[in-house]
């Protein structure tokens, strides 16, 4: 995964994580009512992704008490990424809880995350070593391999 311009400043970027408020789901099995409401919780993330306001969205494959998902947002705002993460089937029943966070960037167009530098952007820490993601930031910023 990369950015594909990293230059542009990304104003209108949230994350929110959904955590399992049973465990149980994940290490013994949904109910049939999870069941039910992780399927309404898919055909509203499909609809968030073909609206283009799902970004990136993917879970943590461990079944233990630190598993997540985690969603990233295009939202005007703090709040609209509030309502976007809440209005979530799964959420509003409470078969999720949730978290959402703000994204910062830094003045020289970068994502601010951890301080480290890589090709002129800042990228997540632990992304930075990873040869891939070099690979394709030096691909985007330059235009060759």
């Amino acid at each position: 995964m990369y950015i594909a311009d990293p230059r542009l400043v990304p104003h209108d970027i949230f994350a929110y994580t959904l955590h399992p408020t049973r465990l149980a789901m994940l290490t013994e099995g949904a109910t049939p009512e999870e069941r039910t409401l992780a399927g309404q919780h898919w055909a509203y993330s499909e609809d968030l992704l073909s609206r283009g306001v799902i970004i990136f969205a993917g879970r943590t494959v461990s079944p233990t008490a630190d598993s997540f998902a985690l969603v990233v947002i295009k939202a005007p705002s703090l709040e609209a990424a509030r309502t976007i993460a809440a209005n979530d089937p799964a959420v509003r029943l409470g078969v999720f809880r949730m978290a959402v966070l703000s994204v910062s960037t830094d003045a020289d167009g970068g994502l601010a995350t951890g301080g480290r530098r890589h090709h002129g952007t800042r990228c997540l820490t632990n992304v930075a070593e990873d040869k891939h993601f070099s690979d394709a930031a030096a691909t985007a910023e330059t235009g060759q391999v």
